[in-house]
């Protein structure tokens, strides 16, 4: 499986996309410790994510979905430091 990072910046209230926090919930594994930012464990790719999101969509909101490597860093809880090692290891 794959993770990926979905990101997003909408207007508005988050009550309107309430259907996509549950649709990204759905996915085999999910880590949301980063407010508009999600990482994902999935068999999908890009294309099929966006396709399985895009019900939940509308037009005040811009959502970006990239597949995350090996390589990365950040200033983040150890137990979110868990969660990313653990799970992009298993690549």
């Amino acid at each position: 499986m794959k993770i990926y990072l979905i990101t997003y910046d909408y207007k508005g209230s988050a009550d309107n996309y309430s259907g996509l926090f549950t649709k990204l919930k759905k996915f085999t594994g999910w880590w949301h410790y980063l407010k508009n930012s999600w990482l994902v464990k999935t068999d999908k790719n890009a294309n099929q994510i966006m396709e399985y999101l895009e019900s939940e969509l509308d037009n005040d909101i811009n959502l970006l979905i990239v597949e995350v490597g090996k390589d990365y860093q950040g200033w983040l809880s150890e137990k979110a430091w868990k969660w990313i090692d653990r799970n992009i290891d298993e690549e």
